[in-house]
């Protein structure tokens, strides 16, 4: 029989789900130290565990009595040291409960890159002892720029620096354009052959995409973010869903070292913290008619982001968008009517409900409708759904052609950029497109020469646009409906196919959270139904909690059941 003198609380290295217990017990013939890297089997695979505590059996005999399940033993020690830096644990402690991860998926996001390297050398670099955070003297700092300049670049040779991105292939951009002129720049695109260099004392310059965060991240003086304002620095189509820009300002704080953004557009929370910050100047020019598309030579990109034809109608006026008088349903127009695809219903209308006004009119126009217009035509044009649909724009030895797509196509340097359907924006409901579709503005206006914007909207109004006065505009809106970035907001998902039953769970799940809380600044609201009503035949209802502060979702989840999804702030809720 196997000697079980050491009890460990183990946290699996693997994404495991959000309600999944911190930690699961293990015994061991021989002391283990905390932090170091076992081998276990878990749910009949081994895989790696980080030792979170070792007690001597007889500390905790209290605790293992009344288990209702066997402790299995570690299969094996691989590493014998903590191999996890203070600032690691305390940033996966965060990630976990303020982002409704459990902690094994958060310690694997800090882990998981150790799998690509060679644990025995691994170790032996840590076995050096390398000082965290050697100059104790430095001291948190935020500071604004809005280009690059050679001041800039200087300082980032003199430092220890780390240069952030907020997807990829804007760090691949920066690194073939600026390794001549940062000498010691390290692309941290793959661990395995860079290693080394980050555990080495010199003043290198380190460069990655926002989940560079993830990385031992030794003795970083400086560090960078570029397109701070980029939405890309919440990650909205895979999990984890954090917003990276909080993970890098916790780690500058921690390292107590200086944070600087280089932006030509910050983000509002930025402009409302430091209400100096001069508001963003867009140039574009405005047509309405879209045959303005033929009218021009080169290389042009059309961004547009509906992929079928799709049109709603507006009051131009009054921005009043047509509804159903009976369900409140948004009423999409077929044949030259208007109709109501939950009540059945037509309608026929020629003034505007709300002001009277005859100025009705607003047309989405998909990529379906933009590519046939330029085959009929006989122009040419590259349909982008993905990275490898890029490749046939490299091949291509023609200097006038189209390139049509959304987010894949905003950073392609061309001559000219189109932006389809601009006033969907302005004009929707969704009160968050304003300042997303301004940004994609923006990031056209930085790859091209000429950014043609289509839109009906009034000079007036896109003057203000030009001139940078909207953001004020929308800063307010969002503050007197108490939105991001004025508040937190998440938002609880539950589905279920009976409807009366799921609002009734909610309302239960709601009165629940209630006694839980017992805090006056966090505001539940709901139950709502969701955008999309049904996912698998079933219905989606959710409810919204705000908060100013960050909400502990683990700690106020815990207990609670039914949830089947969590979401987070700030474009989709």
């Amino acid at each position: 029989m196997e000697q079980k003198n050491y009890i460990l609380k183990i946290i699996p290295i693997q994404p495991l789900p959000p309600n999944s217990p911190d930690f699961f017990l293990y015994f061991s013939p021989i002391k283990v130290e905390n932090g170091s890297l076992v081998e276990i089997n878990f749910r009949g695979k081994n895989i790696p565990g980080y030792t979170w505590d070792s007690r001597k059996i007889s500390e905790v005999k209290f605790i293992i009595k009344n288990l209702d399940y066997q402790i299995k033993p570690i299969k094996n020690i691989l590493i014998e040291k903590d191999i996890l830096l203070d600032y690691q644990k305390k940033l996966a402690f965060k990630i976990s409960r303020y982002y409704y991860l459990s902690l094994a998926y958060s310690f694997y996001l800090f882990l998981k890159y150790y799998k690509k390297c060679n644990l025995i050398n691994l170790k032996e670099k840590l076995n050096k002892n390398y000082s965290q955070f050697e100059n104790i003297n430095r001291r948190f700092e935020i500071n604004f720029y809005q280009e690059l300049t050679i001041d800039l670049i200087n300082e980032i040779n003199k430092y220890r620096s780390l240069i952030i991105f907020p997807v990829k292939h804007q760090a691949n951009n920066f690194y073939f354009n600026f390794k001549n002129k940062i000498p010691k720049l390290i692309y941290l695109n793959d661990i395995t052959k860079n290693s080394d260099y980050i555990f080495s004392n010199e003043n290198y310059t380190f460069l990655g995409s926002k989940n560079i965060i993830f990385l031992p991240l030794i003795n970083i003086e400086k560090i960078f973010v570029f397109n701070e304002g980029s939405i890309f620095y919440n990650e909205f189509f895979k999990t984890p869903k954090i917003n990276y820009l909080e993970l890098i300002e916790s780690y500058a704080k921690l390292s107590k070292c200086s944070l600087n953004y280089i932006d030509n557009f910050y983000s509002l929370k930025s402009y409302i913290k430091f209400p100096k910050l001069s508001h963003p100047k867009i140039n574009f020019i405005s047509f309405a008619d879209i045959s303005y598309l033929t009218k021009i030579n080169g290389i042009k990109k059309v961004f547009v982001f509906q992929k079928n034809i799709g049109q709603k109608l507006f009051c131009l006026d009054c921005h009043y968008r047509f509804e159903c008088q009976k369900c409140k349903n948004y009423l999409t127009i077929i044949d030259d009517s208007l109709f109501c695809n939950k009540c059945l219903i037509y309608y026929s209308i020629t003034k505007c409900p709300r002001c009277q006004g005859d100025r009705l009119y607003i047309k989405k126009i998909g990529k379906e409708f933009i590519k046939k217009y330029l085959s009929n035509h006989n122009l040419r044009f590259f349909d982008i759904e993905s990275e490898l649909d890029l490749k046939k724009i490299k091949n291509s030895k023609n200097n006038d052609y189209f390139i049509i797509g959304n987010w894949q196509i905003l950073d392609i340097p061309t001559d000219y950029s189109f932006f389809i359907n601009f006033d969907v924006s302005f004009l929707s409901e969704n009160i968050f497109l304003k300042e997303k579709y301004l940004r994609i503005i923006k990031q056209l206006e930085n790859s091209s020469k000429k950014v043609f914007v289509h839109t009906r909207l009034d000079k007036k109004f896109l003057n203000k646009i030009k001139e940078g006065i909207i953001i004020k505009d929308i800063i307010k809106e969002r503050e007197l409906n108490y939105l991001p970035p004025f508040c937190y907001q998440i938002k609880l998902i539950s589905r279920l196919t009976n409807l009366e039953s799921l609002n009734y769970r909610l309302i239960n799940i709601k009165e629940k959270l209630k006694v839980k809380i017992k805090n006056n600044e966090i505001k539940i609201l709901g139950p709502f139904l969701e955008r999309f009503l049904k996912v698998n035949k079933r219905y989606q209802m959710y409810l919204l909690l705000k908060s100013k502060k960050r909400i502990n979702v683990k700690e106020i989840l815990n207990g609670i059941e039914y949830i089947e999804k969590v979401e987070f702030d700030d474009y989709d809720i």
